[in-house]
């Protein structure tokens, strides 16, 4: 049996020709660190974003710098593509990509909180920030690469399970259990983590107020992705239906059949939602295990199909 605690345990992977390149695709603070943090340690390996050094700003937010190495050596590429000009992502090819999604209202409310706008200025890059991040996940989850969801809050409440999940993936793996890679996740996940690598948390700045003003007045900017939101399972009122119809169930209430009605109208909601995440995973999942074995018969010869971050 494998030693959990045994650092070599994992070989490193000392080329990017072991696997083809994989893009971590993320808008900025959807906690990008964390999930770079977690693939950094498992693998034992470096990842090297492809936004040029010259236009990665140095803050606190941007805890793995641009490393001066050659990005063609390295496996994982964090990019936020096609967030920027062209002009400032370094090209590279990715045959796979993981995207990273948290709840668009905690990612733009924290975007404004962290820069202090004024309130009519902060609406104003709300609606600017809004058309980005739809841009951004229509763009991923169309993609014509084997491409797989991860969602910042079940990264925090059940990341064995996602990490677990998302090496299968990227590695075109049918099963984990009980293999070097395994214990090396719960490895990982035993480590302590600095707060840096979080996300930032809405409701540890408040500043006059200015979040309560700012979600009492642009809730309705997220209108423009409410579809998307609902496939990740973030809108507000995709529990309209199940309210509707509460409302009539009161009225004929003191009976047993509408409480089950409820709750089947509720399970039925979580479902759908559920569902479509689940379904495209799925089907990614299958592609990726299709591509690892699509380069092992063409023993590496470029013969799959890429997709090219400039």
């Amino acid at each position: 049996m494998v030693d959990i605690n045994d650092d070599n345990s994992i070989k490193p992977l000392d080329t990017v020709n072991d696997f083809p390149h994989v893009g971590l695709m993320y808008f900025e603070n959807s906690g990008e660190n964390l999930l770079r943090f977690y693939l950094e340690n498992i693998f034992k390996i470096q990842t090297q974003t492809n936004i040029r050094k010259e236009f990665l700003i140095t803050t606190s937010s941007n805890i793995f710098q641009r490393k001066n190495l050659d990005i063609n050596l390295s496996w994982i590429i964090p990019s936020d593509y096609p967030c920027r000009e062209k002009y400032e992502y370094e090209p590279v090819e990715i045959a796979m990509a993981v995207i990273l999604v948290r709840n668009p209202i905690e990612v733009i409310m924290s975007l404004i909180l962290k820069d202090s706008f004024l309130l009519e200025e902060a609406l104003n890059k709300a609606d600017e920030y809004i058309k980005n991040w739809k841009i951004f996940y229509k763009y991923w989850i169309n993609a014509p690469i084997p491409c797989f969801i991860v969602k910042y809050e079940e990264l925090l409440e059940q990341p064995y399970y996602i990490l677990k999940d998302l090496c299968k993936f990227i590695l075109g793996l049918k099963n984990l259990d009980e293999t070097k890679l395994d214990y090396s996740i719960k490895r990982v996940l035993g480590m302590s983590i600095d707060d840096k690598y979080y996300a930032f948390d809405v409701s540890t700045k408040q500043s006059l107020n200015l979040s309560d003003k700012i979600l009492s007045n642009f809730q309705e900017k997220f209108m423009v992705v409410k579809n998307i939101m609902k496939k990740f399972k973030y809108a507000d009122d995709e529990n309209d239906n199940f309210k509707e119809n509460k409302k009539i169930n009161e009225l004929n209430s003191n009976n047993n059949i509408s409480i089950t009605n409820e709750i089947i109208n509720i399970e039925n909601i979580e479902n759908k939602n559920l569902s479509w995440i689940n379904q495209f995973n799925d089907e990614n999942y299958i592609k990726s295990v299709e591509l690892q074995e699509s380069i092992a018969n063409s023993v590496l010869t470029s013969n799959y199909f890429t997709l090219r971050l400039s």
